[in-house]
C-alpha cells in the first residue's frame, strides 16, 4: 500500500522528498519595467541605510513590508491602484526618514544626498553583496507579477502542471521574453 510522504513523515518513516512541481507560469515580464523597478528597489534600500540608519538586510527586509503588505489596505477609494500603487509605496519608502536616523548620521542634506548617492553606486556595481543583482531583479519580477493587474508588464500565461512542455513551447514565442542584441558583447535586452 502506498503511504504518502506526509503520512509517512508522520509515523516516522524515512521516505523520499516528494518531487518539486515544475513551475507553470511563464516567467516573463518587461524587461524595460523590470529593469525600472529593479533600480528604484536599490534606491529604496539604500535610503533605508541612509535616511533610517538601517543595515542593508534590515532595509531590504523592511522594502519588503512595506511593497508586500500581508494585509489589503483600510481604503482602497483613497489609493493608488496597480503599478501607481506600487510606485507611490516605493516613493513613501524612499523618502521616509527618521529623526533618530538623520540625529546618528549628523550629516547636512547635501551629505546625506551624497552618502546615498555613493551606496546607490556601490549596490549597482555588486560592491554591497546583501542585495545582489539577481535579488533585486527577482523581487522586481515578483512586485511586477503582484501589482501589474492591467496585465501590461507582465505575461500571465498558465500551463497546466502536467504539461510543461507548453509552458517551454510559450517561452519561445512570448511577447515578453528578453530578446537581446545581437551585437558582441552588447548588455541590451528589450521585450
Amino acid at each position: 500500500a502506498a503511504v504518502s510522504h506526509n503520512a509517512a513523515a508522520a509515523e516516522g518513516v524515512a521516505t523520499a522528498p516528494e518531487p518539486a512541481v515544475a513551475p507553470t507560469q511563464c516567467p516573463n515580464v518587461d524587461v524595460r519595467t523590470h529593469e525600472e523597478i529593479a533600480t528604484r528597489l536599490v534606491r529604496c534600500v539604500a535610503a533605508g541605510k541612509v535616511y533610517r540608519s538601517l543595515s542593508v538586510e534590515d532595509s531590504v527586509q523592511a522594502l519588503h513590508k512595506a511593497v508586500l503588505p500581508t494585509s489589503a489596505p483600510r481604503d482602497e477609494r483613497s489609493i493608488p491602484f496597480g503599478m501607481k500603487l506600487l510606485h507611490a509605496r516605493m516613493d513613501k519608502f524612499q523618502s521616509k526618514k527618521t529623526f533618530g536616523g538623520i540625529l546618528a548620521n549628523t550629516f547636512s542634506h547635501d551629505q546625506l544626498a551624497l552618502k546615498l548617492e555613493a551606496l546607490v553606486r556601490d549596490m549597482e556595481e555588486e560592491a554591497v553583496p546583501e542585495f545582489a543583482r539577481a535579488t533585486r531583479l527577482a523581487l522586481a519580477a515578483t512586485l511586477i507579477r503582484h501589482y501589474d493587474v492591467e496585465r501590461a508588464a507582465h505575461c500571465s500565461f498558465n500551463s497546466p502542471p502536467s504539461a510543461p512542455e507548453e509552458l517551454e513551447r510559450h517561452a519561445h514565442e512570448c511577447i515578453y521574453r528578453p530578446v537581446h542584441c545581437p551585437n558582441k558583447g552588447c548588455p541590451a535586452a528589450m521585450s
